[in-house]
């Protein structure tokens, strides 16, 4: 996912990038790196990303709000698989 991507759906979730690296189960120094463009996310990051930017998309296309609180356990579904 590209660095604009990585930020657009950042902004889309408004939130920080502390609670961005929360949601996505990461390091704040990770999402800084990958918005700044000097590192890419690894598969496991990537395939995340995706999958939240597909869910964050589905809200829109519904007309749905996109709260930040929708998504405080989407790191926990890699999880529990």
């Amino acid at each position: 996912m590209k660095k604009a991507r990585i930020k657009e759906l950042r902004s889309k979730l408004r939130v920080t990038q502390a609670e961005f690296a929360d949601i996505v189960g990461c390091s704040l120094p990770a999402v800084e790196h990958w918005e700044r463009g000097y590192r890419c996310p690894g598969d496991l990051f990537e395939d995340r990303l995706e999958r939240l930017w597909r869910k964050v998309k589905a809200l829109e296309k519904h007309n749905e709000a996109i709260k930040a609180d929708t998504f405080a356990d989407f790191k926990k579904e890699d999880e529990s698989e």
